[in-house]
């Protein structure tokens, strides 16, 4: 598989959020966050779970993706 390719569907799977909040009228994730924030109290548990489920899926992708996308751009690079 080409770079460029790698490199499409990296962008593609990264921007899919943004897709997915232009055509559904759901929020995203950071105001899901935000709305557990009141003015008495803070959900403490209820965010940290939230943003660890947020941090995750990136995390995980890009330990997935690193080998493929390192040598699709050293091979792009060297050729």
């Amino acid at each position: 598989m080409r770079s460029t390719s790698r490199m499409r569907k990296l962008c593609g799977i990264f921007s899919s959020e943004n897709y997915r909040q232009a055509y559904t009228n759901s929020p995203t994730l950071p105001i899901m966050v935000a709305v557990f924030s009141s003015d008495e109290s803070l959900f403490l548990a209820k965010v940290s779970a939230l943003a660890a489920v947020i941090i995750l899926v990136p995390v995980a992708l890009g330990i997935y993706t690193q080998k493929h996308l390192v040598h699709g751009l050293t091979g792009g690079a060297i050729k």
